[in-house]
């Protein structure tokens, strides 16, 4: 990385009165830790009214340089933030 880093993403998904949300994933928020040492952070959130979704993504690195003996819980922190990334919230017509 070129330098330390902060990235939101707010999405809101408007849904019609006859469309309901049946899978919603849950929220999740993870540490890039080792050694006392926070590298970064990924938080997921979803929250579900009535007719809108709103899904709050927050992506942070503080470091640039992360030492290789850290790259494999590096892999395993961008491995779940990934997986949750691609969890799907399902809609359904009523």
């Amino acid at each position: 990385m070129e330098h330390p880093y902060s990235d939101n993403k707010t999405i809101l998904i408007n849904l019609s009165p006859v469309d309901t949300a049946t899978v919603i994933p849950q929220n999740l928020s993870l540490v890039l830790q080792y050694g006392g040492i926070q590298f970064g952070k990924f938080t997921y959130k979803i929250g579900y009214e009535r007719n809108s979704i709103r899904v709050s993504i927050r992506w942070d690195m503080y470091k640039s340089i992360i030492p290789a003996e850290y790259y494999d819980f590096l892999k395993e922190f961008t491995a779940k933030a990934i997986a949750k990334l691609n969890e799907p919230i399902i809609i359904e017509r009523k």
